[in-house]
This record gives C-alpha cells, sequence and structure tokens, in this order.
C-alpha cells in the first residue's frame, strides 16, 4: 500500500528491497523526522529479524553501509504503536518567560476519587494527578483532632485524609513527571494555630524545594518555569479574603480581564514584594501569619471592584466559570494574553458529579490555569490531556493571529475495534474544534469491518479561518451505524500543532495498549 501511493519516493511499487538511502530520504521527506535519528529507530525496531538494520546509525556513510529493508518491514514499522502521530516525549519550547505568560496544568479538588458529596480524599488522587504532569494541585484544609490539620471536601459526606501525609506525597511525586515549578493551591479553612502547623510542615517537608523568599533579579516580572524547576510555590489567601462571608468556594474571587497593567508601575525592589504585602494587612488591621508568608507569588486575592487590580505582579485571581463567562459576556476583548498577573479559573459547585467545564474559553482569553477535575475523563479533561501532551505541565502563550488551517488526513486502515459485530458498517469522523468558530467535521463513507484491520483508503480535508490556531483541537473518532443509527465506539484528541506528519498512527480509546489505531497519512498547513 506504502509503495504504491509514493511511488515517487521509491520508484516501482514491486520493488523487492528498499534502499537505506531512500529509506533515509522517506523518513525526512514523508515522515518529517531526522533521518539518521529515525534510521536508527527503525534499526532497533528490526532487531533479531531477516530486516535488521545496522543498529548505531549516525552518518550519511553509515547510513549507506547499512542492509536494505523488505517493503513489509517498512509497513510493520508504520503500523505499530511506536509510530504514533502524538509526540512521546517533551517538545521544545521556551521556557525562560515569566511565568504568567504560560498555561499551567491545573487539578481542582486533587483529594477526591469520585464526586464531591459523598466520596473517598486520597493521597492517590496527589500520586495519579502528579504521575501526569499535572502542575498545580489543590489542597482543602480543615482543623481536625488533636491540632492536626486535615484534607476534605468541606461540609460534605467526604472523608479526611492528614495534611501531613498529602504533604509527604507531594513530595515524593512532585516531580517524577516534571521538574516544572509545582503550585499548591491551598483552600485553608483552619484556625491560625492549625495553618501555623500546615506551615511548619511544608517548610519541614519541602525543605530547600519550597519558595520561601523572592528570587534575587525578578524585579519587574515574575520568574519563568526555568528559573523555578524542581520548585515548590503555594498560592493561599490573604486574610481579608479567608474571612470573606461568600458563600461560594474559594472566595468567589473577581477580576477585571482587560486589564493589561502596561502602565500599572513595576514590582517593588528586591526584598520589598513581602513588604508590600504586610503593610497592605497591616493597614487593614490584619496580621499575616506563617502560611501567608509562603505565598511568595501566589497570594491569593480577591478584589471587591473590577479597577482595583493591584499593580503588584505577586497575586493570583480566582473566579468560578460561571463568572468568568459573565466576564466574556460582558467586557470584549478581555485581553488576558497581556496581564502580568496570574489567574485561576474552577468549576462551579454545582458540579457535584465532578465534571469539567470546556478549558478552551479559558485559555483563548488567557487565564494560566484552568482547574478541572482530573478523577473525572471526560471530553473536557482529555481536551486538556491533548493541551498538555508533550509540554512537562507548561505550554507557552501566543499571541491571537488569524491564520487559516487545512488538514488533510488520507484514512488507510482501521484496526483493533473491539465490541462490533462482524461485518457491522462503520466509519471515520473527524472534527476540528476551534474556540472562536464552529466545529467543522467530515467523515468518510461507511465500511464493513473484517476481522484485525478494515481497509478505508479515504481522503478527509478540513480548512478554516480562526485567529486561534495555537487552540486547535482535531477529534477523531469511529462510528458504528450497527441498528441504522450512529453510536460513536472510540475516539482520540490532539491538539493540531502536536501532530506528526506523514503515515501514522492515531490512537482511538483510554489506553494506547487496549484501545483501536487508525493508520493515516497526515498533512497540516497553518498559513
Amino acid at each position: 500500500m506504502i509503495l504504491s501511493r509514493e511511488t515517487k519516493m521509491f520508484g516501482d511499487k514491486t520493488v523487492s528491497r528498499i534502499q537505506p538511502e531512500v529509506l533515509s530520504l522517506f523518513m525526512r521527506k514523508v515522515q518529517g523526522e531526522d533521518e539518521h535519528t529515525n534510521v536508527c529507530e527503525i534499526s532497533r525496531g528490526f532487531n533479531g529479524s531477516s530486516n535488521t538494520l545496522v543498529g548505531s546509525t549516525q552518518s550519511d556513510e553509515e547510513i549507506k553501509s547499512a542492509v536494505d529493508v523488505s517493503p513489509d518491514a517498512l509497513a510493520s514499522y508504520l503500523v505499530c504503536k511506536g509510530n504514533l502521530a502524538l509526540p512521546t516525549a517533551p517538545t521544545y519550547q521556551d521556557l525562560d518567560r515569566p511565568i504568567n505568560e504560560y498555561f499551567i496544568s491545573t487539578s481542582h479538588n486533587t483529594y477526591l476519587l469520585g464526586r464531591q458529596v459523598a466520596t473517598r480524599s486520597k493521597l492517590e488522587g496527589y500520586i495519579e494527578a502528579l504521575s501526569k504532569g499535572c502542575r498545580s494541585v489543590e489542597i482543602d484544609c480543615w482543623d481536625g483532632l488533636n491540632g492536626q490539620p486535615v484534607v476534605k471536601h468541606g461540609y460534605s459526606l467526604t472523608t479526611s485524609v492528614s495534611f501531613r501525609s498529602v504533604i509527604n506525597a507531594i513530595k515524593e511525586y512532585a516531580f517524577v513527571s516534571s521538574d516544572m515549578p509545582l503550585w499548591l493551591s491551598l483552600e485553608v479553612h483552619c484556625c491560625s494555630s492549625q495553618r501555623d502547623i500546615m506551615a511548619q510542615v511544608m517548610i519541614e517537608v519541602f525543605g530547600s524545594s519550597l519558595i520561601t523568599e523572592p528570587l534575587q533579579g525578578c524585579l519587574d516580572t515574575l520568574p519563568s518555569p526555568s528559573q523555578l524547576r524542581g520548585k515548590i510555590l503555594i498560592k493561599a489567601k490573604m486574610p481579608q479574603d479567608m474571612n470573606t462571608k461568600d458563600s461560594d468556594k474559594e472566595g468567589r474571587d473577581t477580576v477585571k480581564l482587560d486589564q493589561t497593567h502596561n502602565d500599572a508601575g513595576s514590582m517593588p525592589e528586591k526584598g520589598d514584594e513581602s513588604a508590600a504585602v504586610t503593610n497592605q494587612l497591616q493597614r487593614k488591621g490584619l496580621q499575616e501569619d506563617a502560611l501567608q508568608k509562603l505565598a511568595i507569588y501566589g497570594a491569593g486575592k480577591r478584589l471587591p471592584h473590577p479597577d482595583a487590580i493591584d499593580s503588584h505582579r505577586n497575586f493570583i485571581y480566582s473566579m468560578s466559570e460561571t463568572k468568568l463567562s459573565k466576564r466574556i459576556s460582558k467586557e470584549k476583548p478581555l485581553g488576558l494574553i497581556g496581564t502580568q498577573h496570574m489567574v485561576r479559573v474552577y468549576p462551579d459547585p454545582n458540579r457535584v458529579d465532578s465534571s469539567n467545564f470546556n478549558p478552551i474559553k479559558c485559555w483563548q482569553h488567557g487565564v494560566q490555569m484552568a482547574a478541572l477535575n482530573y478523577q473525572t475523563p471526560d471530553f473536557n479533561m482529555r481536551l486538556n490531556d491533548a493541551m498538555f501532551t508533550g509540554s512537562l505541565g507548561y505550554v507557552i502563550k501566543a499571541q491571537p493571529e488569524p491564520k487559516q488551517i487545512r488538514i488533510a488526513v488520507d484514512v488507510l486502515l482501521v484496526g483493533g475495534i473491539h465490541g462490533l459485530g462482524a461485518d457491522s458498517p462503520v466509519y471515520v469522523e473527524l472534527e476540528l474544534i476551534l474556540p472562536d468558530m464552529p466545529s467543522q467535521r467530515v467523515r468518510t463513507t461507511a465500511v464493513s469491518t473484517h476481522g484485525a484491520g478494515t481497509v478505508f483508503d479515504q481522503n478527509l480535508d478540513i480548512s478554516i479561518g480562526t485567529k486561534y490556531p495555537h487552540l486547535a483541537f482535531l477529534h477523531w473518532s469511529i462510528k458504528s451505524l450497527s441498528n441504522s443509527r450512529p453510536m460513536s465506539t472510540q475516539s482520540g484528541i490532539a491538539k493540531v500543532s502536536n501532530l506528526k506528519k506523514g503515515y501514522r498512527i492515531l490512537p482511538l480509546g483510554v489506553t494506547e495498549e487496549t484501545g483501536g489505531f487508525i493508520f493515516c497519512k497526515i498533512s497540516v498547513n497553518v498559513l
């Protein structure tokens, strides 16, 4: 199939052997890969077979000395799970910009494993989120017995777990999947003495990993992710916000999103950031405790008026998804791309089933932390996974810019589909998801399934204009026409900018091991 489609590359489709030089050219021109690296990868993939290539190809001379490959061996490589269309390792991006110029993978109610009203508070929630590369976890803290704080979902039937055990688990797993800075978003309902205990525990357990004072040299801007590698930062409300009588969780903070602060002044001089916070508290007759002193770059602040945004940048403003939607509807454009502050948006309290909101609107308006329920693998959580694939939990923002996106996918073969009867008609559907345009869908004609693989050999194209090409997502799915009604069986999602060109595997299902796949040729152009 491949040789007949790429006659310009391979010549006669009946060729029995592929020379290393031709294979190297194919990997570079068609697959968009580095020819040296990928010939080595193919060599390792063929190791032990009669089609083995020389195993350490690093130069043109060594490529020429490698043995030929059969067309079947190349086809076997292209349809293996190692040839995914998605990045399997971190991809390069600039990590030296101020931290507010990045989207951050953020968890809400990290301690829960299920519904908000009657479920368990478990350490596993933190372990799973951190293992997935999450870079901001939430800790809901309450007064516990014997003067020791606990973590639980307040005013519900959820169980609790000790604060110290949560901090110990975070210490162990904080940088297993990513060395990018980790934020601890503290929702504190404790008395003064137990807040002090919380501060003591974090200082003791995290040690030098915990940011306890401003970094030198970060006067006019916030520090960058690279400056904060391996560090833990605290987000905690200021006392005036902890005492608010608002009924909703997290202080129901508000913020005017179209404020850019270009003329708001600079950060205080070295060492004055904490002093500025202390002076504000003293003017209000409030005393900063040990916990607030740890919120060096993450002091949670409630703004009583949209125009009252503080000129200092070491604050994080929080709001619910509903309040963000209201801001979007009333104030256009929002212009959060250029803001000097951090913003966190969390699910509405009425999501008792721990479902998730669509995070794309948050990213469209520059919200750095779109907090989702990692314990709920719904479609919106899968969008979040796609956003941060290959990113170590931080994705640099991009300014809106009108572009035309054209995606061409030649659907060649579908395999590994389970749960369908023999000869069940199925089709492939592609959906392009954008923040500023309705979703665009195209589909193949239906084909009857046969055994382990179903041949389609059909072309699909999507072309559309958008101001947010960096927030374009491709959703692919296999749908069945059984019982004369379309039924989605398996699907996958990827950020368009992450898609690799050439002959690739689009995985289906929750895991690559258990799900099926679409074998296709992909071309993406953004002009």
